[in-house]
């Protein structure tokens, strides 16, 4: 193999494969935890440049980190090429359109790496602990103001997952991406490869210790908290603690619906408070 093709193979392969595991965690494909694993390809070549060159300028490994925000986005736009013509407003334009989005939102990953580098050679800080914080802000950003693209979250990766998702009770919607980069930053710092600051064996294996408790505890809590609730039948009927107020005998709680559509059918002769209110409704 040429030495300039292998060459252009390493230094594009992370974006690859960071873009192909990202992608992977979404539909249709879904592959359970490759979430977790997405950045570590870039988070490696990050933190080889460096440790070779803290002063260096971003714009090299810059590239690599739109490229895979690119692929990534342009991956997941797929469901947009089975639109019919008629619900898609100028068939002409959708694939120009399309590159134009991947392309703009390839930006905010442009952003994470220059924030990344930048504060990382500034304050010495491992990449670990500023990963989820940097990823969160990001996401959030990316996902306000008029031209607000809320595609690719890592959060929505889990939505397949309901027990992963009770802790955002506390922490909000935001928590899971922070999760996700926490477990990813964790994980990043057990495998460091570069020989510069190598970790000693013992701390190694405690960093991918705790990536492995801060993946396992979420999922712990809110198995826990699934498995206390009451199933919708005992909820229906009053146990557990649901309903909170009680309902006319003829205000059947399992159909409300019905009870909405059919008004007439639940009032009382003589009644004068409107059959929706008496149910609830």
């Amino acid at each position: 193999m040429p030495a300039k093709l292998r060459g252009m193979i390493r230094f594009w392969s992370p974006s690859v494969l960071t873009a192909l595991l990202l992608w992977v965690s979404f539909p249709p494909l879904r592959i359970p935890g490759a979430i977790f694993l997405g950045w570590l390809p870039l988070l490696r070549h990050l933190q080889e440049d460096l440790d070779r060159s803290p002063a260096a300028p971003p714009a090299r490994l810059g590239r690599r980190f739109w490229t895979a925000g690119f692929l990534f986005y342009g991956g997941i736009f797929y469901w947009i090429l089975n639109l019919s013509n008629e619900q898609v407003t100028i068939p002409g334009l959708m694939i120009p359109c399309l590159l134009l989005m991947a392309a703009y939102l390839g930006l905010f990953y442009l952003l994470l790496y220059g924030v990344l580098r930048r504060t990382a050679a500034g304050t010495g800080l491992p990449l670990g602990l500023l990963f989820p914080i940097y990823l969160t802000l990001i996401e959030w950003l990316k996902s306000i103001g008029p031209l607000a693209l809320p595609w690719g979250i890592p959060g929505y990766a889990l939505a397949r997952f309901p027990a992963a998702l009770q802790f955002t009770a506390v922490t909000g919607f935001w928590g899971l991406t922070f999760w996700i980069g926490g477990v990813t930053g964790l994980l990043h710092e057990g495998l460091r490869f570069h020989s510069r600051s190598s970790h000693p064996a013992r701390r190694r294996s405690i960093l991918l210790a705790g990536a492995v408790l801060f993946l396992a505890l979420p999922f712990l809590q809110g198995s826990l908290r699934l498995g206390r609730a009451p199933s919708p039948e005992a909820a229906l009927r009053g146990e557990g603690g649901a309903p909170d107020r009680d309902y006319p005998a003829e205000c059947d709680p399992r159909d409300q619906v019905a009870a909405r559509r059919r008004p007439s059918e639940l009032g009382t002769v003589g009644s004068d408070q409107p059959a929706g209110d008496r149910c609830g409704g």
